[in-house]
């Protein structure tokens, strides 16, 4: 397996998610190797899609300039899976005793 730097690893990270991903980039390349050889066919579908559909896993509140920059490599990561937890379960709430076990 062939190291990176951090560097490497952090721009790699800044682009995703893309539509433009093709994996071609050295990280990229490493990146889907190892996606294929530890997930199934459907989680690595799904994986795929994380990575270069964003539309498809974060839908903003509102669209502003601050939500259209949004990439995998966040400084308020735990903030906003925090948040996106909190929606799940009032949108959810009918089900709150099922998403409380679940947890």
């Amino acid at each position: 397996m062939q190291s990176y730097s951090s560097k490497d690893i952090d721009s790699y990270l800044k682009k995703l998610p893309s539509e433009n991903e093709n994996f071609t980039s050295p990280v990229g390349v490493q990146a889907l190797k190892y996606l294929k050889e530890n997930l199934d066919n459907n989680d690595l579908e799904l994986f795929l899609k994380l990575l270069t559909d964003r539309d498809w896993w974060f839908q903003p509140l509102k669209i502003s300039e601050q939500t259209k920059g949004k990439t995998l490599d966040r400084t308020d990561v735990f903030q906003s899976s925090f948040c996106l937890a909190a929606r799940v379960i009032v949108a959810n709430s009918a089900r709150l005793q099922t998403i409380v076990k679940t947890f």
